[in-house]
């Protein structure tokens, strides 16, 4: 098989297989900081592989409040 990063050959003694797909154990690293991962402690986001630290946040939905008018009048 080959590594999902680099599409290099992976071997046996250097494979590390995680969500069904194989990488080399120095292509098994954070997307974003380049952080060492292990099978305990990664994330997968769209594709890409995160440390705990690194991974994207969601970001909140804000919608503009209504303003109302309010009269003094009654």
């Amino acid at each position: 098989m080959d590594c999902h990063i680099c599409t290099g050959k992976v071997y046996v003694t250097e494979k590390v297989e995680a969500n069904g797909l194989q990488y080399h154990q120095k292509c098994f690293k954070c997307s974003e900081k380049g952080c060492r991962l292990t099978i305990g402690n990664f994330i997968s986001h769209d594709g890409r592989l995160f440390c705990q630290k690194h991974v994207p946040k969601l970001q909140a939905i804000v919608r503009p409040t209504r303003q109302v008018q309010y009269s003094n009048k009654l």
